[in-house]
């Protein structure tokens, strides 16, 4: 039985599933304080290159024991000084994002309880980090074709969230590339000769005609995820998704169905400092792969 089954995928039951976990597991009791101890809600502007886009989202750290994270875009929020202080039992009834971010910051001691199959540590100058993150991240999409999709001459990537970066080193390992992104002042734009960001909400439209769906970690903060994974399964796209925002959480939606989560732990790579990338791996990679104990080396 998987640990976390998200069912319908509504708003309800994802938080549910999580906050359950969290008091079965005694994340909640483990945790020395009962409420946020702060809030910071940040104007979210960052662009490591001139070539790639301007990245600009909000994004909100809340701080138990641990930090956790959530970027939420326009998506209704309550305002960070109004979450310091707060009771755990009151962040129940905050918005989802909120929520998400405070389930982040508790599920810390569970996501460094989990064997990552694979790790990348990041450093330098904000560039050479932003450029170390992103070649790690398409050679896990690289590992992906290799293990399910060996011997596939014209494999398709869709991009839910967008960086060139990302397709530009992509299309360079052969892949053909299809992006879709929720930014007004970006899609429309030719990033790559011949692929334009698209704009749509539907699942079905986002992963037609694709093999490998690379998806932004923005989809845990506006629960989009579970839907895109649900539909990923109808169609046999197998799935990445690379999360700053519910870093923590990530590899838990290897129960509903992601192929690999890589998770982006603090400092994220736009801060100074030692970032550590950890890659966890749906099981089934591993017997794919000819190893019966679920890894991918």
């Amino acid at each position: 039985m998987p640990l976390f089954d998200f069912g319908d995928g509504s708003d309800a039951t994802v938080l549910s599933v999580l906050w359950s976990f969290a008091e079965t597991a005694g994340l909640l009791r483990k945790c020395s304080t009962k409420k946020i101890l702060s809030a910071f809600d940040i104007g979210f502007n960052v662009q490591f290159a001139a070539d790639e886009r301007r990245f600009r989202q909000r994004l909100m750290y809340v701080v138990l024991d641990e930090v956790g994270c959530v970027f939420y875009d326009d998506y209704p929020i309550e305002p960070a000084d109004t979450l310091v202080g707060l009771s755990l039992e009151a962040v129940n009834k905050l918005s989802f994002p909120a929520q998400i971010a405070v389930l982040d910051a508790l599920y810390s001691p569970y996501f460094q309880s989990l064997r990552a199959d694979s790790s990348t540590i990041v450093v330098g100058t904000h560039r050479e980090k932003a450029v170390a993150r992103t070649r790690a991240i398409c050679h896990e999409v690289g590992l992906v074709r290799e293990t399910y999709l060996p011997g596939k001459d014209n494999c398709t990537v869709t991009l839910i969230g967008v960086s060139r970066f990302q397709a530009q080193t992509l299309r360079e390992r052969g892949f053909s590339i299809r992006a879709w992104d929720r930014d007004p002042g970006y899609i429309g734009q030719e990033i790559l000769p011949g692929v334009t960001v698209r704009s749509s909400s539907n699942s079905e439209e986002q992963l037609s005609g694709a093999d490998i769906a690379l998806i932004s970690g923005m989809t845990i903060g506006n629960n989009t995820l579970p839907k895109i994974l649900h539909q990923a399964s109808i169609l046999g796209v197998k799935t990445i998704c690379w999360a700053v925002t519910g870093s923590n959480l990530a590899p838990i939606y290897r129960d509903a169905g992601l192929t690999s989560a890589v998770s982006e732990g603090f400092p994220p790579y736009f801060l100074p400092g030692e970032t550590t990338l950890r890659v966890f791996r749906d099981k089934a990679f591993g017997h794919f792969a000819g190893l019966p104990d679920g890894s991918r080396r």
